[in-house]
């Protein structure tokens, strides 16, 4: 057996070798930290979420009239009937009738717990 001695070609052949799976591995290192980022912004976002209406304050079942008037002002055509939605203003917390009327858009009324 003759001894394996090292050459430019075959120093070109091993760097070919590796070349394509060190390009893998820095891809999946890539790939994972971007997935990293994501899941990252999905917690956060959630968190967004749920705790957008905790600052708002509590509204009495006497307020409900003004409650379901904002309400209707930020849904627009798409909000439902002033009985249905003074019924469920009625029922709802204090604390749900913050969140509407702190609410400015519809994506937040809908976050709301009512």
């Amino acid at each position: 057996m003759k001894p394996l001695l090292m050459n430019a070609n075959s120093s070109n052949y091993l760097l070919s070798l590796i070349k394509p799976t060190f390009l893998k591995v820095i891809k999946l290192i890539i790939k994972q930290g971007t997935m990293m980022i994501l899941r990252i912004a999905l917690v956060l976002s959630t968190l967004f979420t749920l705790s957008a209406c905790s600052d708002a304050a509590p509204v009495p079942v006497g307020e409900c009239a003004k409650v379901v008037a904002h309400a209707k002002k930020v849904l627009g055509d798409k909000a439902p009937s002033t009985a249905d939605m003074t019924k469920q203003c009625k029922e709802a917390s204090d604390e749900a009738r913050g969140c509407v009327l702190a609410a400015s858009k519809a994506m937040k009324i809908l976050s709301c717990d009512m």
